[in-house]
């Protein structure tokens, strides 16, 4: 590794953190009001197929950044789709 190396691994690292997380306040919404309508099925559809290819590639390219990043986008996604699917809406 070079010298400068480890502020690229962190800027991977800063990036991985925050746009994982940036899935939590909508789970945390979504959990408080059971509402998911706004959330089109074909964002969260698309979205989530994009993230099991980035975890694949992760994965074939042994990159932890990547692996673990996706595989909590993709959890979190995946959440939604099914809080989605099972929370219905309120009469």
């Amino acid at each position: 590794m070079g010298s400068y190396d480890w502020i690229f691994v962190g800027m991977g690292v800063l990036g991985a953190v925050l746009t994982s997380a940036s899935w939590i306040p909508q789970i945390i919404k979504a959990v408080q009001s059971r509402q998911l309508r706004d959330l089109s099925w074909a964002m969260l559809g698309i979205f989530d197929l994009g993230s099991f290819c980035w975890l694949i590639y992760g994965i074939h390219r042994t990159d932890w950044i990547i692996i673990g990043a996706n595989a909590f986008i993709l959890t979190n996604v995946t959440s939604l789709i099914l809080m989605k699917a099972f929370f219905r809406p309120r009469r």
